[in-house]
């Protein structure tokens, strides 16, 4: 049976001041936390036991997957390693297993990622999609699939390539890599150069000189995906996903949006939400669950709510996330805006 590794160690930087009081893998999309969405692609397709690597806010990421109850076998480790945690994993593992960051969203198609995986022999294989945003690393692969170089900083606008996403599988041959090497570095990027360089997750050092693992008789493929990825590692990358998934531009987690007025209109509207009857929701706009809305607001469009919050009068909210428990006092107008219990970070205008 296949395994499943979460990374849930990271601070989450770019989201800060947000990720101060909670761990990236908790950030709501949509209402729910990003992991579940990970947690969800991982049962459509059967893979129930799941290794998860702490460090950040560790106690609370437990708690959370404790307390609710879900249909896996967690293994919780707690790990710093530099190397994606990947020595501490070996005795855990019993064969090929999938890797993920907290912070990925995607509906790949594991089963057929799989499938290439073990047809290739690969060491690591990646997931990488088309992409055409300027700035991100690009990746060159040879006709029969193999990853033969890397470039870091890809700058060249209008111009589509293939780009990585936070998924791959590890082959368990490469524990036998590790452990004939000596690892004594965390990032092997040229800060002095920075077009070009390789993956930290793909290079490891010798005593003496590196060893690369894109050089040409390496087993790193790459699996080209149509499928949507992303990740939530910026205010711009973070609204941009809700309002996708919002719009239903995102296949596949139908069935994690079970509350609404009306699908078709996309108005999704919670348990227990009062509305006072002078106020407007104007598609798409999703409202969770026991929220007050008051008099003479307007909610939308690409309005998001959590739960258990009081908008007061005369409220405008438009293409923002409002986080749970958060209040909004009378008469704000938010537009472009993610706003906490504690913080709020207004995204600039043009960027979405």
């Amino acid at each position: 049976m296949m395994q499943a590794v979460i990374n849930t160690q990271g601070k989450g930087l770019r989201l800060m001041p947000f990720t101060r009081d909670i761990p990236k893998s908790l950030v709501p999309v949509m209402g729910r936390p990003v992991i579940e969405y990970t947690l969800f692609l991982l049962e459509k397709y059967g893979i129930k036991d799941i290794i998860i690597l702490l460090w950040n806010k560790s106690q609370m990421v437990k708690s959370f997957l404790e307390r609710k109850r879900y249909n896996f076998n967690f293994i919780f480790i707690e790990s710093h390693d530099i190397y994606y945690g990947l020595p501490v994993l070996k005795k855990y593992i019993s064969g090929s297993f999938f890797y993920f960051s907290c912070d990925s969203f995607t509906n790949v198609n594991l089963l057929d990622m799989y499938s290439f995986h073990k047809r290739k022999k690969s060491l690591i294989t990646f997931a990488l999609i088309h992409r055409n945003n300027p700035g991100a690393g690009r990746y060159f692969v040879s006709s029969d699939g193999k990853i033969i170089k890397y470039v870091r900083r890809h700058t060249t606008p209008g111009y589509q390539y293939l780009g990585g996403t936070r998924i791959k599988i590890f082959s368990p041959d490469i524990f036998s890599f590790l452990s004939n090497s000596k690892l004594e570095c965390s990032c092997l990027f040229d800060k002095e150069q920075p077009t070009f360089g390789y993956p930290t997750c793909c290079v490891v050092f010798f005593s003496n000189a590196p060893y690369l693992l894109f050089r040409k008789n390496s087993r790193c493929y790459g699996y080209i995906s149509n499928a949507f990825s992303t990740e939530v590692g910026n205010f711009t990358s973070y609204l941009k996903l809700n309002f996708d998934l919002l719009d239903g531009k995102v296949k596949g987690y139908e069935d994690l949006l079970p509350y609404h007025i009306s699908r078709k209109r996309k108005i999704y509207r919670g348990k227990g939400t009062k509305i006072h009857p002078s106020s407007q929701l104007i598609p798409p706009t999703f409202v969770g669950n026991r929220n007050i809305i008051a008099k003479h607001c307007r909610l939308g469009p690409f309005a998001i709510l959590g739960d258990n919050m009081t908008v007061e009068a005369n409220t405008i909210i438009e293409e923002s996330v409002i986080w749970s428990d958060s209040n909004i006092p009378y008469g704000k107008h938010l537009r472009h805006c993610i706003v906490s219990q504690n913080y709020l970070q207004k995204i600039s205008i043009g960027t979405i």
